[in-house]
């Protein structure tokens, strides 16, 4: 049963609350993932290599998103504070609607603009019910406090953004997932840090849900998140994201030693991968005249995959880049704020030219992996 508040419990007490936490997250999807299999093949619900920008080469399961959402959600209501429910129904309330038109998605396409406004109307309950929005930009593009409408706008693009570049990154097996781990370690030891257990329990669900699904989703893959989990875990990181900014602007305000000064610099190197990709592709798209919303092969992934690397050496070196601009980013938080955004700058620009070289068309793929 949940425990009333953390403040009773001690130090030991809650070192085992994150960690029974994090293993029945592990076990519980670790666990039902056979089954879905299994249910997959029995009703035919699976992912068919129908069109050139699908890379896999048999058939597979792809309604992994229910697994991810046991996975977060049943650990955390059985196990947080009764106190911290009430705040988080808004979350699990939106998870369950991304699951819903995420599963439906998966097993009938749907329209792609229909799915951003299931999104949308996801983002507003997180912005107004949740009350977890960006108040404050760090002196990011020379803004600080932000109106209350600018707030929203902002708040809600960004978990838009995040959602849909996670979303478009599952394109070969275990980049989501494995971005998704990564990140979720993150938050989880900066909310342990600044004490915000809820937060931190949350996080800690992410990263035993994100890494058994891994297992499976190796190469060879044995399942595929589809849209219904690829848009759970983007949810899941958007909403740890605008909690980071939220939490640290206070302890800016509060003066304490944890404050991070230039934040919104973490973010932007902790997500830089989706969010070139997104905006690189989207781009593509509109000066080709076509829907930003149609999926084609122009995924940085897909160039990977298409120069001859495989599906782990296109993650560990896409992972490894992310990795180094965060570590680059926060050793950069004391620095002025501006000499602090051209270093990041400077070594994603760096980054980007040297993976261009690498992922030289002219080489044949010689891989499969899956959309």
């Amino acid at each position: 049963m949940p425990f009333q508040d953390w403040s009773i419990l001690s130090e030991n007490e809650i070192i085992a609350v994150f960690s029974f936490t994090f293993i029945l997250s592990l076990a519980l999807v670790f666990f039902t993932i056979p089954l879905t299999i299994n249910f997959c093949y029995k009703y035919q619900i699976l992912d068919h290599p129908n069109s050139i920008r699908k890379n896999h080469k048999q058939s597979i399961p792809h309604l992994g998103g229910f697994n991810i959402f046991l996975g977060l959600f049943i650990p955390f209501t059985c196990i947080a504070p009764t106190f911290s429910l009430g705040t988080f129904k808004y979350i699990f309330l939106s998870m369950f609607f991304l699951l819903v038109i995420g599963l439906w998605d998966d097993i009938r396409a749907l329209n792609p603009w229909l799915k951003l406004l299931w999104q949308l109307f996801v983002a507003l309950i997180i912005v107004f019910f949740s009350e977890t929005y960006i108040t404050n930009l760090f002196g990011l593009f020379g803004l600080d406090d932000l109106s209350t409408g600018t707030s929203y706008v902002f708040s809600v693009f960004l978990i838009l953004t995040i959602i849909n570049g996670i979303n478009l990154l599952d394109g070969i097996n275990a980049l989501s997932a494995s971005l998704s781990t990564m990140l979720g370690c993150f938050f989880f030891f900066w909310f342990v840090v600044i004490d915000q257990h809820g937060l931190a329990l949350f996080a800690c669900a992410l990263c035993g849900t994100s890494i058994a699904f891994l297992w499976y989703n190796w190469s060879p893959a044995q399942i595929f998140m589809g849209d219904s989990g690829a848009m759970i875990l983007g949810f899941s990181i958007s909403y740890l994201t605008l909690s980071f900014l939220q939490t640290d602007h206070d302890l800016i305000n509060s003066e304490s030693k944890f404050a991070i000064f230039h934040a919104p610099n973490i973010v932007i190197a902790a997500l830089i991968l989706p969010f070139v990709d997104t905006t690189r592709v989207f781009l593509l798209r509109i000066l080709k005249g076509k829907s930003p919303l149609i999926a084609d092969r122009n995924h940085i992934h897909h160039k990977f995959i298409d120069a001859g690397f495989s599906d782990v050496q296109t993650t560990f070196i896409l992972l490894s880049c992310q990795f180094a601009l965060i570590l680059i980013a926060i050793g950069t938080v004391r620095l002025p704020y501006l000499t602090s955004l051209i270093l990041l700058s400077a070594c994603l620009l760096i980054l980007y030219i040297g993976l261009g070289f690498v992922i030289k068309p002219e080489k044949k793929s010689s891989v499969s992996s899956p959309e």
